[in-house]
């Protein structure tokens, strides 16, 4: 999964950032991944810096079929909220 955070120069520093998946009834479905980031000041003449996360989840045992969300906080305040829905595969024919 990747994302894109803007931040203003007055943003600019060491930011804590936190991944939760969740399932449908709000609980975590894995242990939170934390982490750090490091926003730098914008380029001249620009006035927002811009940030791209890229993060992984690999071997997820997904219980059921259904909706969960990805959810991705810096500081404490979650910037995006992504819907993903486990959907059961296709029957196939004979």
């Amino acid at each position: 999964m990747v994302i894109q955070v803007s931040f203003q120069v007055s943003e600019v520093g060491e930011k804590n950032v936190r991944t939760n998946l969740i399932d449908a009834d709000g609980r975590d479905l894995i242990p939170a991944i934390n982490g750090r980031m490091t926003v730098s000041p914008p380029n001249p003449g620009m006035t927002e810096s811009k940030v791209r996360l890229n993060m992984g989840f690999g071997n997820v045992e997904f219980q059921h079929y259904g909706t969960y969300s990805i959810s991705v906080s810096i500081e404490g305040q979650e910037v995006a909220s992504i819907p993903l829905r486990v959907a059961e595969p296709p029957r196939t024919t004979k």
